[in-house]
Order: structure tokens, then C-alpha cells, then sequence
């Protein structure tokens, strides 16, 4: 009887120590290949979101006799005095029917600026705020994608609003990608607009930047519809964008102009 009711010794702090240890280690081993399986699914998404953004362009130009929308607030003004960009238009009239459509997946982990108001926004919503609560339909800035800067000139730039018809090659001419502009209150910042910078890395002066809001993967969607990902060094936001200024798709050389590289819509 005594030894069946022999009392079983503790674990010593050693032992704990060791297992803890253990445990450690594993969740080491483990974290990187669930963070890549993360990234993975947030790609996968983000494409997802971007042939969805392709419908609901497309359904916006028929709408509008085959007239893309403007980037920015200051482009889009329509009755009685209301503004908003590119997103905001497409959620406003209905051709996206949720901001979870407009908002790249990968963006909540970043803490970013205003992410929130993009995310949750509806079309029943955007219209109540139009309505009612404001004339700016600002919370769409800041879902994570960025419209070609091209579509309408902007600053210096002269052009004129373009169609979608008058794109020419359209497979290697960017529409929407992952976009990254300064940061705002200390917090990364989403870009309405995308546009290219010179290919030594310097300066994103005609917008937001291209940025792998997934990891170091940025998602583009081109003008005929497909999209593609593109996979850079995985490091600071800053070595990152200049990455993408040295890729042909994302940049234009020191040798040529912006209106000669890939971005150019004529």
C-alpha cells in the first residue's frame, strides 16, 4: 500500500528549464515556415482582390463611356459637391461592393494609417456618407492598392483622362498594385496612386511606390487582366521600394524619360 501511495517528486527547475527550452527551439524552427505559409495565403487573397478590382473597373468604364476614373479626390468631383479617388468611385456607384475587395490583405499587420477605414467600408456606407456626414469620401486612400498614375495627368503632367480602349498593349501597362506612400502620424501609409520612379532607386515623385504589403511579394494587375507577383529581398520598406525602382516593370532609366518606360499609356 505505502508504495502506491508513494508521493511522485516534482519537476526539478532544471527540467523545466530544459523543457522550456525545447519549446523554444521548436517554435523557432516553426515561425518561419508559418509566416511564409501566411504570406502565401495573403498573395493568393490579394490576387483574388485585384481580379475583382479588374471587374469592377471594367464595369466602371461602361458605365462612364469607357472613361477610367481619375487617381485622386481632386479628380473625381461630381454632384451636388462630392470627391473621393479611384475606389471611392468604384464602391460609391457599386462596381465593388466591399472594401475587403479594395484593402490588400497583408496591410493590417503593418499597424498602417487609416487601414481600418477602407477595410469596412460598403457601398451602403460610402453613399450614407456621402449623404449625410461629409463631401470627401477619404476613407478609401488607404486600402493598400494604387491606380496608375497615368490614367489622368496630375502636377506637371498634361494629359488628358484616358479610356481604356486607348491603351496600347495593355499586358505590360500597370493598372493597380500594391502601393506605399510616406508615412503618416509614424505609421506606414497606403497610396491611392502608383506611379514610377528612376531605376537607380531615387524618389518616388510621380506617387505612391510599388511595396510587398504580403512579406516582400508586391501584386500588380495589368491592363488586360492578369496579375502578377513580384518577389524582392526581404528587408526594410525603404530597401525594398528602391528594389522595385530597379525592376523594368515598376521604373524608367536615367537615359529615358517616364513617358518612354512600361508605365506610358500611348
Amino acid at each position: 500500500m505505502n508504495k502506491l501511495f508513494r508521493r511522485i517528486s516534482p519537476f526539478t527547475l532544471v527540467e523545466l528549464l530544459v523543457v522550456i527550452a525545447i519549446i523554444a527551439i521548436l517554435a523557432s524552427l516553426l515561425l518561419p515556415a508559418l509566416n511564409k505559409a501566411r504570406s502565401k495565403a495573403q498573395t493568393i487573397q490579394c490576387v483574388s482582390n485585384l481580379r475583382n478590382l479588374n471587374t469592377g473597373l471594367l464595369s466602371y468604364t461602361e458605365s462612364h463611356e469607357s472613361y477610367l476614373p481619375g487617381c485622386s479626390e481632386s479628380e473625381n468631383t461630381f454632384p451636388p459637391n462630392y470627391r473621393t479617388n479611384w475606389s471611392g468611385l468604384l464602391i460609391y456607384e457599386g462596381h465593388v461592393r466591399s472594401g475587403k475587395e479594395l484593402t490588400c490583405p497583408g496591410i493590417p499587420q503593418w499597424g498602417a494609417y487609416c487601414w481600418e477605414n477602407a477595410y469596412t467600408m460598403t457601398t451602403e456606407k460610402a453613399r450614407e456618407f456621402l449623404g449625410n456626414s461629409g463631401t470627401v469620401l477619404w476613407h478609401m486612400a488607404y486600402g493598400g492598392y494604387g491606380l496608375n498614375y497615368f490614367v489622368q495627368g496630375r502636377n506637371s503632367r498634361t494629359y488628358p483622362r484616358m479610356r481604356i480602349d486607348q491603351i496600347r498593349q495593355p499586358s505590360v501597362k500597370i493598372a493597380i498594385g500594391d502601393s506605399r506612400r510616406s508615412d503618416i502620424s509614424g505609421k506606414p501609409s497606403a497610396s491611392a496612386v502608383l506611379g514610377p520612379g528612376k531605376s537607380d532607386g531615387t524618389g518616388d515623385g510621380f506617387g505612391g511606390a510599388p511595396f510587398g504589403w504580403h512579406m516582400h511579394t508586391v501584386n500588380i494587375l495589368f491592363f488586360d487582366g492578369h496579375a502578377a507577383s513580384f518577389t524582392g529581398p526581404d528587408t526594410t520598406a525603404g530597401l525594398f521600394m528602391a528594389w522595385t525602382r530597379r525592376q523594368k516593370t515598376f521604373a524608367y532609366s536615367d537615359t529615358q524619360s517616364a513617358d518612354e518606360s512600361g508605365w506610358w499609356l500611348r
